[in-house]
């Protein structure tokens, strides 16, 4: 189902939507975050919206977005409107609390 997303990794490209959602608890479970940060950043940079946000949590959103604020190469490759919808959903999760 991710195989456009995860291309250069067949094992990734190869999992379902259960199956990957397993896989990211997995790595969370066994404090792989830099692992895990690599797929997120996949996601947020290229996957669909609502997979990233069923996926990952809200912290691990912001961490990335973060990421691609202080890297000049990240902010030329990403959508600024992919960037501020995650933004606009951060907000707006904050300001439901």
């Amino acid at each position: 189902m991710f195989a456009w997303l995860f291309w250069d990794d067949s094992r990734l490209a190869a999992l379902g939507p259960e199956e990957l959602e397993a896989y990211i608890e997995e790595l969370r479970r066994t404090g792989q975050a830099r692992r895990l940060r690599e797929i997120a950043r996949r996601f947020v940079e290229r996957g669909r919206g609502a997979d990233t946000i069923r996926l990952f949590r809200p912290e691990e959103i912001r961490s990335v977005l973060d990421e691609i604020e202080r890297s000049e190469r990240a902010r030329q490759f990403v959508d600024p409107l992919r960037i501020r919808m995650y933004e606009r959903y951060l907000r707006e999760r904050e300001g439901a609390r």
